[in-house]
């Protein structure tokens, strides 16, 4: 089923943004200080059934499959609604590894794993250019291959994503680069409200 995401030209702030087709909203923004922040919003029926989320970036000349993807990899706590983040790295296509375990650094940043009305949204930082052979340089116009990716925990072990839960988008780290998303006027939105249409 294909969710309609939908935004107001009037309040959209300056941000990259990515519309997945399972409803997912990806935005990025760069910060004054070499900085890009990173914000993810999932449905909370999705936190509640799954156990990890894991955001991940390559070159486009580095090709397809996870395999040298630097991975922001985020395990759920279903006991306090919270979340870990790990800074990690794509050897193969599996289970990516922690950095920290590879020698380099965790490089992940003012971490948040918060509920909002019906989404659960995930927010955080990672530099620029974190010197870390593990990381990418994430210059901002840079053009990027963007891999999502959601599954289960068994036992405390990350299981690897199952078939459709899972994908690739182009994209280009700039502050006004959009793909996927419905951009409604703010007439058309209150007009949805009032049909019982749904925003996010």
């Amino acid at each position: 089923m294909k969710f309609l995401v939908i935004s107001l030209i009037a309040s959209v702030a300056l941000a990259g943004r990515v519309c997945l087709d399972n409803g997912w909203d990806i935005v990025w923004t760069f910060t004054d200080d070499d900085v890009l922040s990173l914000k993810v919003s999932i449905f909370e029926t999705e936190f509640e059934t799954y156990g990890w989320l894991g955001i991940g970036f390559k070159y486009p000349s580095e090709g397809s499959g996870m395999h040298d993807a630097d991975i922001s990899n985020i395990i759920f706590h279903e006991l306090d609604m919270g979340s870990d983040f790990h800074d990690t790295w794509a050897e193969t296509n599996g289970v990516p590894t922690n950095d920290v375990k590879l020698g380099g650094f965790e490089d992940i940043a003012q971490a948040v794993s918060d509920e909002e009305d019906e989404l659960h949204t995930f927010t955080w930082n990672k530099p620029v250019n974190s010197g870390d052979i593990y990381d990418k340089l994430y210059e901002e116009g840079g053009s990027f291959k963007l891999l999502w990716a959601i599954g289960y925990m068994d036992g405390g072990i990350q299981v690897i994503h199952e078939a459709g839960n899972y994908g690739t988008v182009d994209v280009v780290l700039s502050d006004d680069f959009e793909t996927g998303c419905i951009i409604m006027s703010e007439l058309e939105v209150e007009t949805a409200v009032e049909e019982g249409g749904e925003t996010f």
